[in-house]
């Protein structure tokens, strides 16, 4: 009988140790868990704020993509303005080269009185400002 008494002191002894193997890793499960829990807390926390952002930026980009537009057509407005003038110097040009070769001036701008009186242009800086 002794023999059976030791070993069943033994294995309450091993059994004991195991509950309070258990209940320590219960503690560490429960500790964890805590944590868990807490970092996807923070996780939800963060998507949440990322997807507000995502829909601020989307509305940004829908604005912009509107103000690009309406300078794109201000662009091709000025574009073609500028085509044109550029067309008109060209013809011009090519005017005052067939001129030159025919050994004519064009006069484009003259400096005279025209009729003025010979002080019109002295001024003070006040009338200048004015206008004339």
């Amino acid at each position: 009988k002794c023999g059976v008494e030791e070993l069943k002191e033994d294995v309450l002894t091993r059994l004991d140790n195991v509950e309070g193997t258990i209940a320590t890793l219960d503690e560490k499960l429960d500790e964890h868990k805590e944590d868990v829990l807490t970092r996807m807390a923070n996780v939800e926390g963060k998507l949440d704020t990322l997807q507000v952002q995502h829909h601020d930026l989307t509305g940004t980009i829908a604005t912009l993509d509107g103000k690009l537009d309406e300078h794109k057509e201000d662009v091709m407005t000025r574009m073609d303005t500028l085509e044109e003038k550029m067309d008109d110097l060209k013809q011009l040009l090519e005017q005052v080269i067939a001129n030159n070769k025919a050994q004519q001036w064009i006069t484009i701008q003259r400096r005279g009185q025209f009729g003025n009186p010979t002080n019109f242009f002295a001024r003070s800086k006040d009338e200048y400002k004015i206008g004339f």
